[in-house]
């Protein structure tokens, strides 16, 4: 029996990663129609069916149309160059980042195994000249509730085929300056209809070797907190980061380059002492004994195959580079010891906020589960408005 990815470089697919997806589109317009059971001698396939959910994307200005995301071409409205577009990387008025975006929050799903996704064929963008919402800070919870309950009026309403039963988007500058600094967190509550992003330069563009114009996982997190999952790091790992950062008083980062909090790095942070190291780790060690044990794991309430996550502050305090470690770490809590990941599982799962790789970042079987669930209870009738495909599985 051929192997899957002997199959593919056969239809003219290759990569360090093979969609199945693509693999079956590949073949249903194979110039020569051909069977896949022939193709793989012997063995058996099967299909089984995902949702894609139809969404709509709002595209922020000010009140007075001034610092808009959004541009009307043709009559159509279409996300603004440059900082949702780029007119070297998506030469249709189709092609924008927000779809680069979608189509990578899809890969993610598709790869964890999950029976749903984003319909990429299927985005309806509007615009909306609002002061508050392209203002918007995400960690402000009064104008985050009074945005939510105004979109979920529309996302209820039958007659507003725009909104109706579909995942919402809004992109909005925030409190930065134009139009160079976009501000503001991005924000989803779990029972929100509306998922709250910032222009898509605020993130890095790279590429997979066959994908250009993707960026980070940003979308798929938020995704995922719309489908009921939480953090997987712990509340206080941000302290930890913090106390990496080496702030000075005057709050500036003197490990910019988030480095190990080693003594052979001293010449890359600004006036860090050796004594401060020491008194930094010291600091660390005091805040980890005094949480219990049950503390250590973000989202244990929820799911229970995702390891302990202190983020990328605990690795560069002990003098481990936060992106290559493999290893365990002992640390003493307020009721016995804890090991502590610093490894692959941690630092890429999407539910985090690691970022150093983020085209191989993804979700744990059980967090696929919890979002099935919900999707099916909660928000079913994203689902029944959604589009059923078809995809072929082979065994």
């Amino acid at each position: 029996m051929k192997t899957l990815r002997q199959v593919a470089s056969f239809c003219g697919l290759s990569g360090p990663s093979v969609s199945i997806r693509k693999l079956a589109d590949k073949v249903s317009n194979y110039e020569q129609p051909i069977s896949l059971r022939k193709l793989l001698d012997k063995g058996s396939k099967r299909t089984w069916s995902a949702v894609l959910l139809k969404v709509t994307v709002i595209l922020t200005s000010k009140k007075d149309g001034s610092q808009p995301l959004y541009e009307i071409v043709n009559g159509k409205v279409i996300p603004k160059t440059p900082y949702l577009r780029s007119l070297t990387r998506h030469p249709t008025l189709d092609d924008n980042f927000i779809k680069d975006w979608i189509n990578l929050a899809n890969r993610q799903l598709e790869s964890a195994g999950c029976n749903f996704g984003l319909d990429n064929q299927d985005i309806r963008y509007v615009f909306e000249n609002n002061d508050a919402m392209n203002t918007l800070d995400g960690g402000k919870e009064a104008d985050n509730d009074a945005i939510r309950k105004e979109i979920q009026k529309r996302v209820d309403d039958p007659t507003n085929k725009d909104f109706y039963h579909r995942v919402v988007l809004l992109y909005r500058w925030g409190g930065g300056k134009y139009p160079d600094s976009p501000a503001g967190q991005s924000y989803t509550a779990l029972d929100s209809p509306l998922i709250i992003l910032n222009p898509y330069r605020q993130s890095p563009i790279i590429s997979d070797g066959e994908n250009y114009g993707l960026g980070d996982s940003q979308l798929t997190h938020e995704f995922g907190h719309f489908m009921s999952l939480n953090h997987t790091f712990a509340s206080f790992a941000g302290s930890l980061a913090e106390m990496a950062e080496l702030k000075d008083k005057t709050g500036i980062k003197r490990n910019p380059l988030y480095l190990p909090l080693l003594k052979s790095n001293l010449n890359k942070m600004n006036g860090v002492t050796e004594a401060e190291l020491l008194a930094t780790k010291m600091k660390a060690e005091q805040l980890l004994g005094q949480k219990y044990l049950n503390e250590f794991d973000g989202d244990s309430y929820d799911v229970t195959d995702t390891p302990i996550d202190l983020w990328l502050g605990f690795p560069l305090i002990w003098g481990y580079n936060a992106c290559s470690t493999d290893k365990f770490v002992q640390v003493d809590a307020k009721d016995g010891k804890a090991w502590i990941p610093i490894n692959r599982d941690v630092r890429n799962n999407i539910m985090s906020y690691w970022t150093c790789f983020p085209l191989d970042q993804f979700f744990s079987p059980q967090q696929v589960m919890r979002m099935e669930k919900h999707l099916e209870n909660n928000r079913s009738q994203l689902k029944s408005n959604g589009r059923t495909i078809a995809i072929l599985e082979i065994a």
